[in-house]
């Protein structure tokens, strides 16, 4: 009933405009299908004020900011951190992870196994946002998590936004689909998919020697404009306008059919 009376249906991410397509299609509606993405505030992350250094932690920090579930499970990096503490505790006593959000009792429990490993676990809870800025722009690589589910390639996170206007690299672990796409050109970008732990293990093993190399990124690399809240407020602008003059057009065509008649 909502596709029906609508005359424009907008989508967050490509693959949700297609399903939405596809929808309309099977149920013979004729109805214009586009998407928007979401986008960060440009004022919460000033470019002068993430100057880099080095080191920013004691060790590597790979900070994940939000709620931990099932649909974003941390097991994963969970596994790979216990593969490369088997292979390289040296290595893996180098790193940190970071965790700043809700998480539930199962996400607890799975982050219990790694009590026994070299690998510092910092567990904060919910923060404001300014701290969350904070945190975001201190780390080493910022981490992205969705869960290997049915349409999960169609998910890109909120938070991916944020994640870019801290201008820190991303370390995505989630099935290949929307969120790889838009982050894939980005500085120092890590994809990996869910179920393949040795390469999770390989590319925490490669950052964190990155790390002690001092390889670092200037956060102007950054070409994230296209994602500024504004810029994406323009776009959603520009799709009102187009249905206004539509419908003024429609509206002068009945008019002069009226006329005609």
């Amino acid at each position: 009933r909502a596709m029906r009376s609508a005359d424009l249906l907008l989508a967050t991410t490509p693959s949700s405009a297609n399903a939405l397509r596809e929808t309309a299609r099977r149920n013979h509606l004729s109805v214009d299908v586009d998407y928007i993405y979401n986008g960060f505030d440009p004022d919460d992350f000033q470019i002068d004020t993430l100057a880099m250094s080095s080191p920013r932690t004691e060790k590597f920090r790979l900070a994940f900011i939000g709620t931990l579930w099932n649909l974003n499970s941390i097991e994963p990096v969970v596994n790979a951190i216990l593969k490369l503490t088997a292979i390289s505790p040296g290595l893996a006593a180098e790193m940190e992870l970071l965790l700043a959000g809700r998480r539930t009792d199962e996400q607890e429990r799975i982050l219990g196994r790694l009590s026994k490993t070299p690998v510092t676990v910092t567990r904060l809870p919910f923060v404001s946002h300014d701290e969350a800025v904070q945190l975001m722009t201190s780390a080493d690589a910022l981490l992205m998590l969705n869960s290997n589910v049915p349409k999960a390639d169609r998910i890109i996170n909120a938070k991916t936004f944020e994640y870019m206007a801290a201008r820190r690299p991303m370390f995505v672990v989630a099935p290949e689909g929307d969120v790889w796409d838009i982050v894939r050109g980005l500085p120092g970008t890590v994809l990996c998919k869910p179920d393949e732990i040795d390469d999770i293990a390989d590319q925490l093993a490669l950052s964190i020697e990155k790390r002690r190399c001092g390889v670092q990124h200037d956060p102007k690399e950054w070409n994230i404009d296209r994602f500024h809240r504004r810029t994406v407020t323009g776009e959603l602008v520009s799709c009102l306008d187009a249905l206004v003059r539509e419908r003024e057009g429609a509206q002068g065509k009945a008019r002069e059919k009226v006329v005609s008649f």
